[in-house]
């Protein structure tokens, strides 16, 4: 059973244990009905009321307001994730990196050789502190 069906068949058993004869059943959906399409009306005689010129303009808001937010957002998305970055200072940047990360090799590979250069105090070997 559809939907539709089911509505029906509910509607005619309410109607029945309400002691609603055919006619008046018929009625009631014609009553019902009526007053669906005035409230279906209602927008367009709203509209309608405030003249033309405000009608157009509240249908242009309704149509062009989501449109001009949906671009601004996408503008707004698309500055936000632009790369302005000069590949030439990117690459400034590594070199200058570069040196940087090249000179403290070269100290630390200088305080290594000093520490090797050092005399161990007589000890023939290095002294552990963790054997202790």
């Amino acid at each position: 059973m559809s939907p539709q069906e089911g509505f029906k068949i509910g509607f005619l058993l309410a109607c029945a244990d309400r002691g609603l004869d055919a006619e008046e059943a018929h009625g009631l959906v014609k009553r019902a009905f009526a007053g669906l399409d005035s409230v279906l009306d209602l927008p367009g005689r709203a509209l309608s009321a405030l003249g033309p010129t405000a009608a157009q303009t509240a249908i242009l808001a309704g149509v062009g307001l989501p449109i001009a937010a949906g671009a601004g957002t996408g503008w707004a998305a698309a500055k936000l994730t632009d790369d302005d970055s000069n590949v030439e200072e990117a690459k400034t940047d590594e070199v200058l990196a570069e040196y940087q990360r090249l000179t403290d090799q070269a100290r630390r590979q200088a305080a290594v050789k000093q520490l090797k250069s050092q005399p161990t105090l007589g000890l023939k070997r290095p002294l552990h502190l963790g054997a202790m």
